[in-house]
């Protein structure tokens, strides 16, 4: 990769990879997203171990991530850069680590000049464009999805440091474990909702987990109420209003006893979901006959 380290040859080489807007496929967009971000989260805990750097690093992985699809609409060479990104950023601040520890110095490297060296690895050479009409709204949608779900992803690595704080080998596996399963889980369905103009609403403030079993019980009724925000918009003949205005109170009336602990596989998801998901369908069923 030593051809991307002079700034002309990799603004020809990102002009090169510029694809038509028609051929965007939008399904896929987030769970790009959502897998480049999660690779974030885990090979900087991996290599340097420190909560603040695995934020700094997401913040650029985010940056880049947007910048370089609404340039070109690749989502390949995004993922390419968002990669690069992460190394150097991990090449970085390991490197710099060791000098200031073979110098006997204070580690205090500071964040916004290693966000500059990353930036003009990668995207430095883009010139942003305006985005116009649907591709702007759908593009616009999605972005705001993505912010969601890097909320999401840092509070559950730093709750999962924090829970296994004195198994510090663990921690690493349990992130691993966590994001991949919300990886696995999330990013489709709330790509459906988002380009639907469906919201998820969310307070990430109360996000806070005391154990790894209030973790997953979180993705798994995640998982199950976007399902049933899409239910209810077809319910209500693709009624967005209708929908936002109903949404917020079913979901905060469904039994949340129903909820599995448990790690879904692709093979028992839709066994173990009918009791919370049909429960509430026929109660959505109800009250929408009579909203209508």
């Amino acid at each position: 990769m030593s051809f991307l380290s002079k700034e002309l040859e990799l603004k020809k080489f990102i002009y090169s990879k510029v694809i038509k807007k028609k051929q965007i496929n939008y399904s896929t967009i987030l769970h790009s997203f959502t897998k480049v971000y999660n690779d974030s989260c885990l090979k900087c805990y991996k290599r340097l171990q420190n909560f603040y750097w695995i934020e700094e690093c997401n913040i650029i992985i985010f940056n880049i991530f947007w910048c370089v699809f609404c340039f070109t609409y690749n989502i390949k060479l995004t993922m390419f850069l968002c990669e690069r990104a992460i190394m150097l950023f991990n090449e970085y601040i390991d490197l710099a680590n060791h000098t200031f520890k073979e110098n006997e110095q204070n580690f205090t490297i500071n964040s916004t000049d290693v966000k500059l060296f990353i930036y003009k690895r990668t995207i430095g050479p883009i010139i942003l464009k305006s985005q116009t009409g649907q591709y702007k709204n759908k593009i616009g949608q999605l972005k705001q999805a993505s912010i969601l779900i890097k909320l999401i992803l840092n509070r559950i690595v730093s709750n999962i440091i924090n829970i296994y704080s004195k198994k510090e080998t663990q921690i690493y596996l349990m992130i691993e474990k966590h994001t991949t399963y919300f990886l696995n889980l999330i990013p489709d369905i709330l790509s459906k909702l988002y380009r639907n103009n469906l919201v998820y609403s969310l307070d990430i403030s109360k996000l806070n987990f005391a154990d790894e079993t209030q973790l997953i019980k979180f993705i798994n009724k995640m998982k199950y109420d976007c399902e049933l925000t899409y239910f209810l918009y077809k319910l209500t003949n693709k009624n967005l209003q209708k929908t936002n205005e109903l949404i917020t109170i079913l979901l905060e009336d469904t039994d949340s006893d129903l909820i599995e602990d448990c790690f879904h596989t692709k093979k028992t998801y839709n066994a173990k979901k009918i009791k919370y998901i049909q429960n509430n369908k026929k109660k959505f069923k109800q009250i929408v006959t009579l909203q209508l």
